[in-house]
């Protein structure tokens, strides 16, 4: 936020995580190629990437133990009585550097979304992926982060 301390967008930013709809989904998820067209997105798939001519989607992945290229997934719906503002970056910035595990983030727009709602206010959705080998380390930072700010 324009006039924030470093401090105080880490204090707001707390407060958002704290009072997020944060959820680990089940299972482990990969990317896979789209192999038809766009009309015909698995309906299992959280989200659709593209790189040049192809694209991509993140999909449930086997049952069998973490491999490479396998994702946990986890998501935060922000409360709208927050602003959200400098979140991704905030709490990458920080995943990283407490953890050293590599993750992705895709955002979309909120089905609880309504026209007054922007994407500081609760009109997004984050989904967070890191490598299902090393997620305990990175779910148990956020649980921390949560904690924190629930304490505020």
């Amino acid at each position: 936020m324009n006039g924030e301390t470093p401090d105080q967008t880490d204090a707001r930013l707390l407060t958002v995580i704290a009072y997020s709809d944060f959820r680990v989904l089940p299972g482990v998820y990969a990317f896979g190629p789209l192999r038809r067209d766009l009309d015909h997105v698995s309906p299992d798939a959280l989200a659709g990437v593209r790189d040049g001519d192809q694209w991509s989607e993140l999909v449930p992945a086997s049952d069998q133990p973490a491999q490479a290229g396998q994702f946990t997934v986890f998501s935060f719906h922000f409360d709208p009585k927050f602003d959200a503002t400098g979140f991704v970056g905030w709490l990458h910035s920080y995943l990283a550097r407490k953890t050293g595990v590599a993750h992705f983030v895709i955002c979309g727009r909120d089905r609880r979304s309504q026209p007054p709602l922007n994407h500081t206010r609760g009109g997004i959705f984050d989904y967070w992926g890191c490598p299902a080998d090393r997620a305990e380390v990175v779910i148990s930072e956020v649980r921390t982060l949560i904690d924190r700010g629930s304490k505020r």
